[in-house]
């Protein structure tokens, strides 16, 4: 397959090692789906005045939806691994800045540096994807443990069993999930987890757990703006390593993603569909 210049990175891999986890990336992401995301802040029970922890904030795009759910009294605290990424949600608040006080610090949701009880409630958006089983047990633990008793839990995934693309040959994407299952893409278990959430939760111990599916549709013509990020993440699909394993025919069909500009790329077809959906799982801190 053709190879692409590292600058342009199709992964958007940050110093923390995460694919699609860049600022670039991810603050064009939000902006293409910024009405179902903030629709998904908005049905969380967090209430006014309330202190809460974004966990795994990245550059922050969440930091101003959940600043309007806790207003004035309430607070924000964005935790990231990744440095380049708070720097940016520090600017971002400094420049514009939110009705509630908003911190930063740097550290793992596997081993949050926090004391007991420091939240009234935990905002966790895009991040399990990136966790084994084992970690997204310790996250929740850590979730649990710093969130007061009678305080929310809220963990945010794409849901990948949603996913599909148009006009595509359906087997060739099942065969591109398949193999990177079968060789172990722990980012593709991630979102394939996402459907069973709320039984993550409660297996951490959480009470009064629900779950909503939050679905996404995007159909062609594309604005210029659903054409860059959409043709970006096909890019991703296209430079996944598992691609190397498919057929011929199949790898034929990613080299084409790998220049949205290309004729036969699926962003530039006239009856391009794209489905997709997000889950919400909500769980309450049980008293200790």
């Amino acid at each position: 397959m053709p190879t692409t210049d590292a600058s342009s990175d199709p992964l958007h891999i940050t110093a923390a090692g995460h694919a699609l986890s860049g600022s670039a990336w991810l603050d064009a992401h939000f902006e293409e789906s910024r009405v179902v995301y903030e629709a998904m802040v908005a049905a969380t029970p967090f209430q006014p005045g309330w202190r809460i922890l974004d966990a795994g904030s990245g550059p922050g795009g969440f930091l101003p939806a959940l600043a309007s759910r806790v207003g004035e009294g309430g607070s924000l605290t964005a935790l990231d691994v990744d440095a380049e990424n708070l720097g940016i949600a520090e600017e971002r608040v400094a420049t514009s800045p939110l009705p509630c006080p908003v911190t930063t610090r740097l550290g793992s949701v596997t081993d949050i540096p926090f004391g007991d009880a420091s939240f009234d409630g935990v905002w966790c958006a895009n991040v399990s994807q990136y966790l084994s089983d084992d970690d997204l047990l310790a996250a929740l633990a850590e979730f649990r443990r710093v969130v007061r008793p009678g305080g929310v839990v809220a963990v945010k995934e794409a849901d990948g069993m949603s996913w599909n693309f148009g006009p595509m040959d359906p087997c060739i994407w099942l065969r591109t999930v398949m193999a990177q299952l079968e060789q172990g893409n722990s980012q593709t278990h991630g979102v394939m987890r996402a459907t069973a959430l709320r039984r993550w939760l409660e297996r951490a111990g959480l009470d009064n757990v629900w779950q909503q599916m939050f679905p996404e549709e995007l159909w062609a013509p594309l604005t210029p703006a659903e054409r860059r990020v959409t043709g970006d993440f096909l890019r991703f699909l296209a430079s996944i390593p598992e691609v190397a394993a498919l057929p011929e025919s199949d790898r034929e069909f990613w080299d084409k993603q790998l220049d949205p500009s290309h004729p036969d790329a699926l962003v530039n077809h006239p009856d391009f569909y794209e489905r997709g959906g997000y889950v919400l799982a909500v769980g309450i801190v049980p008293a200790r």
